[in-house]
C-alpha cells in the first residue's frame, strides 16, 4: 500500500497541476512543470483549509481522488501524454530507492513530523511558536506533508515530499537537456540542465539529509534555468508575450520557494529583472492572475508566521509585534536571532558554545574558528566533490573540443543574474555560512554559470552533445544507485535495517522497526492549551 499511495500521490499532484494550469491559462510543457504547479496549488489548498478542517483520512482521500480525476478528465492539449506517463513512471520508479531509509532527517522527529501530524488531528491553532522553536516559521512543506496522511499508510508517507521536488525537477531538466532548437546559438540551456541534473542527483541523493533546505535549493536551480531560457528569448528580441508563461512559472516557483524557508525571501527580487526588461508592459503583466496568486500565497505564508510567533519573519526583531496575546517575548527573539547566527558560524554545537557570543559573531572574529571546525572538512569535502564533477564534464565536453573565440553571445542581460547570485552569496557567507542554509547551490551556481558561458563557444554539434549527455546521465544514475545502495548497506550494518525483510534498526540504544519508531514519536505527544485550543506537542 505504501508504494501504491506513493504513485497515486505523484499522479494526483500532476492532476492538480493540470487543473491549476487550465484555470490560470498557463502553457503546459511536461509533467515536470505540472508537478510544480500541483505542489504549489496543493500547498495553497492546505493553507486555506488548515484553520477550518482537520486533514484526516476522509479529507485527504477526497483531495487525492480529485487530483486523479483531473488527470483523467481534463483535456491535455498538445501534451504528449503517453511519453510523459512513461517518463513519469520511469523517474519515480527509480526514486523508490531514494525513499527507502532507516533514518529520517534529524529535524524530522523534532518539528517536521509534529507540525504536519498536528494538522491531521486538529485545526491549525494560534500561538504554536510557544510549543516548539521549530513551529515559529511555518514551512509550506509541513502543510503539504499533512495531505499525505492517507488510509493504508497513515503517517508513513509524511516524510517523502523531497522525492516529489526532486522527481519533478528531474523531468524538467531532462526535457531541456534534449531540446535541439537554438542549440547552435545558445547551448547554455542544454549544458546547464545537464550539469544541474548531475549535481542534484549526486550531491542530494540521500533523503535523510534533505530536510527543507535541499528541496528549496533544487527549486532555485530550476528558477535559474528558466530565467536563462527567458533571457535567451529576450536576447533574440522576442517580446514579453513569448516569455510570459515562463515568467509566470517563475513567479509561482518563487512564491513556493519563499514559503519553504524565510531566508529565501532574498530571492524575490529576481523577478524584478524581467519586469525591468518588460517595464513598458508592467501593468499588463501584474494584471495576470498568476501574479496575484503568487502574492496571495506569500501573504498567507507570512500570516501563518505572524499567528505562530507574533513575527512576520522569525526572528527578525524589527517586524515582530510584542503586544499580542500570543506574541513571544522580545528577549527570546533577540536571543534566537543571535543563536542562529552563532550556530551558523560554528560558535555553538550540541556540546559546545563560546563564552562571549556577541563578540564572537561580530566582524570576522568567527572566521578562524569556522575555518577549523566547519570549512575543514564540511566545505572542503564538498569542494572536492564539486571539482570531481567538473573534471568529468571537462573530460567529456572540453578536452578535445574546438572553441570559437568570437562566438560568445551578449552577456549584458545575463550578468545581472550572476551579480544577483553573488550578492546573495555574500549575504550567506557573512550571516549564515552553513552549506545547508543556502551554500550548496550558491557555490555550485557561481562555478557552473561561467563554465556554461565558455561552453557556448564550443563547436560541438547537437547530436554529439546528445550522445555524450546520455553517457553522463547513465553515469549519474549509476552513482545515484551506488550511493543509495551503499547507504542501505551501511544502515543495515549500523541499525539492522532491511526495508524488504525486517526493517529494524537501532536508535538511542533501542531496537526499532522504522514504522514503530515513527509511531513512538506519534505517541509521545502531550496536550497543551494555547489560546483556548488544545494542541499536541512532542515530549523529548
Amino acid at each position: 500500500m505504501f508504494f501504491i499511495n506513493y504513485f497515486l500521490i505523484s499522479f494526483s499532484i500532476v492532476g492538480y497541476g493540470l487543473f491549476f494550469s487550465k484555470i490560470l491559462g498557463l502553457k503546459i510543457r511536461n509533467f515536470g512543470f505540472l508537478g510544480f504547479y500541483g505542489l504549489s496549488f496543493l500547498t495553497f489548498i492546505s493553507y486555506v483549509t488548515a484553520p477550518f478542517f482537520v486533514h484526516n483520512y476522509i479529507f485527504n482521500s477526497i483531495i487525492l481522488i480529485f487530483g486523479l480525476l483531473c488527470l483523467m478528465i481534463i483535456k491535455k492539449g498538445s501534451l504528449d501524454l503517453k511519453k510523459n506517463f512513461k517518463s513519469h513512471l520511469f523517474v519515480f520508479t527509480i526514486l523508490i530507492i531514494f525513499i527507502l531509509s532507516a533514518k529520517t532527517h534529524d529535524d524530522f522527529p523534532y518539528y517536521h513530523f509534529p507540525y504536519s501530524y498536528l494538522l491531521t488531528q486538529m485545526e491549525h491553532p494560534i500561538g504554536l511558536g510557544h510549543v516548539n522553536p521549530g513551529f515559529r516559521n511555518a514551512s509550506s512543506l509541513f502543510f503539504l506533508n499533512s495531505l499525505f496522511y492517507l488510509p493504508g499508510t497513515g503517517i508513513y508517507l509524511m516524510q517523502i515530499y523531497p522525492v516529489f521536488v526532486l522527481g519533478f525537477a528531474n523531468l524538467i531538466l531532462v526535457y531541456f537537456i534534449f531540446i535541439k532548437n537554438n542549440f547552435n546559438k545558445f547551448k547554455i540551456i542544454n549544458f546547464l540542465s545537464l550539469i544541474f541534473f548531475s549535481f542534484i542527483n549526486i550531491f542530494f541523493y540521500r533523503i535523510g539529509e534533505h530536510g527543507v533546505d535541499r528541496s528549496a535549493m533544487i527549486i532555485v536551480f530550476i528558477i535559474i534555468l528558466i530565467s536563462f531560457v527567458i533571457l535567451r528569448n529576450i536576447n533574440q528580441n522576442k517580446n514579453y508575450k513569448n516569455n510570459l508563461d515562463l515568467f509566470l512559472f517563475i513567479s509561482i516557483l518563487l512564491s513556493f520557494l519563499v514559503s519553504i524557508k524565510s531566508i529565501y525571501l532574498l530571492y524575490l527580487p529576481l523577478g524584478l529583472i524581467f519586469l525591468y526588461y518588460w517595464r513598458k508592459n508592467f501593468i499588463d503583466i501584474i494584471k495576470k492572475f498568476s501574479i496575484f496568486y503568487s502574492a496571495i500565497f506569500v501573504t498567507i505564508y507570512l500570516t501563518y508566521n505572524f499567528f505562530n510567533s507574533g513575527c512576520i519573519i522569525y526572528p527578525a526583531d524589527f517586524i515582530c509585534f510584542y503586544d499580542l496575546s500570543w506574541s513571544l517575548p522580545r528577549r527570546l527573539i533577540i536571543h534566537d536571532n543571535m543563536w542562529f547566527e552563532l550556530w551558523s558560524k560554528a560558535g555553538a554545537m550540541p556540546n559546545f558554545s563560546v563564552e562571549n557570543k556577541e563578540l564572537y559573531i561580530s566582524g570576522m572574529n568567527w572566521f578562524p574558528n569556522w575555518m577549523n571546525i566547519y570549512f575543514f572538512n564540511k566545505v572542503s569535502d564538498f569542494l572536492i566533490g564539486l571539482a570531481i564533477l567538473i573534471f568529468i564534464f571537462y573530460l567529456t565536453f572540453f578536452l578535445k573540443s574546438n572553441f570559437k573565440k568570437n562566438n560568445m553571445f551578449n552577456l549584458n542581460k545575463f550578468i545581472f543574474i550572476y551579480i544577483f547570485l553573488f550578492v546573495i552569496f555574500l549575504e550567506w557567507f557573512f550571516k549564515h555560512p552553513q552549506l545547508r542554509y543556502g551554500g550548496y547551490h550558491l557555490i555550485a551556481l557561481l562555478i557552473f554559470l561561467p563554465i556554461s558561458f565558455y561552453f557556448n563557444s564550443s563547436t560541438i554539434n547537437f547530436y554529439l552533445f546528445e550522445k555524450k549527455s546520455k553517457l553522463i546521465l547513465v553515469i549519474v544514475l549509476i552513482i545515484f544507485f551506488g550511493r543509495n545502495i551503499d547507504r542501505l548497506v551501511s544502515e543495515n550494518q549500523s541499525y539492522g535495517y532491511n526495508p524488504f525483510i525486517n526493517n529494524q534498526f537501532y536508535h538511542n540504544d533501542k531496537i526499532y522497526k522504522y514504522m514503530d519508531w515513527i509511531q513512538e514519536r506519534k505517541n509521545s505527544f502531550s496536550k497543551m492549551n494555547i489560546l483556548g485550543k488544545k494542541i499536541l506537542v512532542t515530549v523529548p
